[in-house]
């Protein structure tokens, strides 16, 4: 099937207006929107970028990336609703339009536009797109993490592209820590072994840049993590213990939810490809059966199914 051009324009400009038409017709909603946006507000007023506070009180249980984002927004715009969830929004377009040029550049330009087209019609991901909560910049950072990394593998790249793309994943990866923290190594890293794993192939292994890669990973993330440590150093066990592995491993954050929580939250979120969902991972994976070479689909499905699997688990 073949798209006209000018209807993937017009769907292009539908999806800017959805993702920016409303952003300032709502109050803030408690507790997240209010919570972040006044961490942001208290950062851009004082002047500290580096200890974020929340009623003048440390705050220390996520990353400061969306905090600077915001409060350089509200630097530049004003104190409102709309530059509160601006980052937010233009993670959300992003999104989408990383999503769009790696189905395109994998497989043709129709695959591509209609991936965008399945993501802009779920409700869930574009509703998140216009609250302000973490969770967005960290689909952006680790979706481009995911996209770069398979862009990278794919049967004619250039040894240079390889490179470029292996990077783009490292700096992928590095934006997500600084989102909400290790699950944005986590998250890559599990899903390349359990690929390797499934599929017997690991040859890919040794050849992902791992000189540059971590050079550049922690030129970007580490900074903050040892400046806030300086300053601050309780910071270090609170954030990397209490918020990661007592999260996980236990109950201590009082957040307890039966192991099916997720699924129906799943189902309700891709509406109305829900109904198609299974026969589409069915069929993905059969696809590439006998498949010499990286196998984009399956990596993918390996990719969603730990993450979904991960947080089904988690203690909290």
């Amino acid at each position: 099937m073949t798209i006209p051009r000018p209807i993937l324009l017009l769907l292009s400009i539908l999806v800017v207006f959805i993702t920016f038409d409303n952003l300032g017709d709502r109050k803030l909603a408690n507790p997240d929107e209010g919570r972040y946006s006044e961490i942001s507000r208290e950062m851009a007023a004082s002047g500290d970028w580096v200890t974020p506070r929340l009623n003048g009180l440390k705050y220390f249980e996520k990353p400061p990336l969306q905090y600077w984002a915001t409060a350089l927004s509200f630097k530049l715009l004003g104190e409102s609703e709309f530059s509160a969830r601006l980052y937010t929004a233009l993670c959300c377009l992003l999104c989408i339009l990383f999503v769009a040029y790696t189905g395109w550049r994998l497989f043709s330009p129709e695959v591509g536009a209609l991936s965008a087209l399945a993501l802009i019609g779920s409700p869930y991901f574009m509703a998140l797109g216009e609250i302000v909560t973490l969770d967005m910049g960290l689909t952006l950072f680790t979706t481009l993490a995911v996209c770069a990394f398979m862009l990278s593998q794919r049967a004619g790249a250039s040894v240079m592209q390889r490179r470029n793309f292996l990077l783009l994943a490292w700096a992928g990866m590095a934006g997500a820590v600084l989102s909400k923290g290790l699950i944005g190594i986590v998250f890559p890293a599990a899903t390349i072994f359990f690929y390797c794993l499934t599929q017997r192939d690991w040859g890919m292994l040794p050849r992902l840049q791992w000189g540059w890669g971590l050079a550049l990973f922690f030129a970007i993330a580490a900074p903050w993590f040892i400046a806030v440590s300086l300053r601050n150093p309780e910071f270090a066990h609170f954030f990397f213990i209490h918020e990661h592995f007592e999260r996980f491993l236990t109950t201590s954050h009082r957040r307890v939810e039966p192991w099916w929580y997720f699924i129906p939250i799943l189902f309700l979120g891709v509406l109305p490809w829900a109904f198609l969902l299974l026969a589409a991972v069915r069929g993905a994976w059969r696809a590439e059966a006998g498949l010499a070479g990286f196998r984009p689909l399956r990596f993918a499905l390996i990719w969603s199914l730990f993450i979904f699997i991960f947080f089904s688990v988690s203690g909290s």
